[in-house]
């Protein structure tokens, strides 16, 4: 019977902030993501006991749903034209998708900010608010 445990260095919620995002106008009611947003994301965790089967890691929205970017599944917002890409050691993973971790090696993960709509259909303008929320889980699978 296995006893390890592994669990997230920092406790609560973790915010990631990308800051003032600019659009830019490119026609008729449709918007263009003007600049890039990658940001760390804190995931540093630490292990206990016989921890030797298959750790993996997933980030999983809040809401259940995601966007489609480029044939990754990423974390949809509340105004429809961007979402947040997962990258794990710098390469696209899909959301809700688990992942094997290296306990030895921990992976870095970012977040991502891209655009998965063009049409503003919401009236999105540059430097507005928008919210995204989801669940970073650690598991012996």
């Amino acid at each position: 019977m296995a006893n390890g445990a592994c669990s997230f260095n920092q406790d609560g919620t973790v915010q990631v902030d990308f800051g003032e995002v600019k659009l830019k106008s490119s026609g008729s009611n449709t918007v263009q993501l003007d600049g890039d947003y990658l940001k760390p994301l804190t995931s540093g965790f630490s292990c206990t006991g016989d921890s030797a089967g298959l750790l993996q890691m997933s980030f999983t929205s809040a809401s259940g749903s995601y966007e489609n970017y480029q044939g990754t599944a990423v974390l949809g917002v509340d105004k429809g034209i961007v979402g947040i890409e997962l990258l794990v050691n710098g390469a696209a993973q899909n959301m809700g998708s688990w992942f094997t971790v290296n306990q030895n090696n921990p992976p870095t993960l970012e977040a991502k900010l891209v655009q998965v709509s063009d049409t503003n259909s919401k009236n999105v303008t540059s430097g507005e608010k928008f919210t995204a929320s989801g669940t970073l889980k650690l598991a012996f699978n």
